[in-house]
């Protein structure tokens, strides 16, 4: 999957989880192909001391244990999907 990062000066980043997930789901009405994203995030406010790799690393492991979380949570193992 591709993977980006954006980088905002938004006081709650949390906030702006419900409108990306709202625009993904009207996407996802609108189309036949699945489309599903994991995203992670971190931010200075939570981490004030980190560095900007310190964050990167934070906000990759976090996409990835959301990603982990919504393959256990529709009962699909990843690495026997490749191998089929």
């Amino acid at each position: 999957g591709d993977e980006f990062a954006v980088l905002s000066t938004a006081e709650d980043v949390e906030g702006l989880f419900p409108a990306y997930e709202r625009r993904m789901r009207l996407w996802s009405d609108g189309n036949r192909t699945e489309l599903t994203t994991s995203y992670g995030y971190a931010s200075v406010r939570e981490h004030p001391s980190a560095s900007i790799t310190e964050l990167a690393q934070i906000a990759d492991e976090k996409m990835y244990e959301a990603k982990a979380l919504y393959y256990r949570r529709v009962g699909k193992d990843r690495r026997r999907s490749r191998e089929a």
